[in-house]
């Protein structure tokens, strides 16, 4: 076996072990990416509860049916309160589509885009509806 012939096989074993490596990042990618949505997931909930408790809870009850059906009822602390309250949930819901964002853009890239095995056709213009 000369220098060219080993060569050759030494090509062969980089290029083996380049996709061997590419799949293997791919493959952790996946993992990363479920384990980041899972989290995801998990602090959407948290969020929602821990907001639906303080809008259900005595007097914050009273206090968001206020703010939404009579707000001039509201005394300065109520509307202190019911302000905090409704900044709370921009907060959640700015989170909750940060997160629908993340996982939407990860899953167009990782799952939707595909190559297409051949052109697409073009409408038939002499079909009649």
């Amino acid at each position: 076996m000369d220098v060219m012939e080993s060569g050759a096989i030494g090509e062969l074993a980089g290029g083996v072990a380049v996709i061997a490596s590419l799949i293997y990042v791919g493959l952790q990618v996946r993992q990363s990416n479920n384990l980041a949505q899972g989290a995801a997931e998990l602090e959407m909930g948290r969020m929602t509860m821990d907001y639906a408790r303080l809008g259900a809870e005595g007097e914050n009850a009273t206090i968001y049916s206020l703010a939404v059906f009579e707000p001039d009822a509201l005394s300065e602390d109520q509307r202190q309160r019911a302000l905090w309250a409704f900044g709370m949930w921009l907060h959640m819901a700015q989170a909750m589509f940060r997160q629908f964002l993340a996982i939407s853009i990860t899953w167009v890239i990782f799952v939707r885009v595909r190559v297409p095995s051949a052109p697409p056709q073009p409408p038939d213009l002499n079909r009649h509806f």
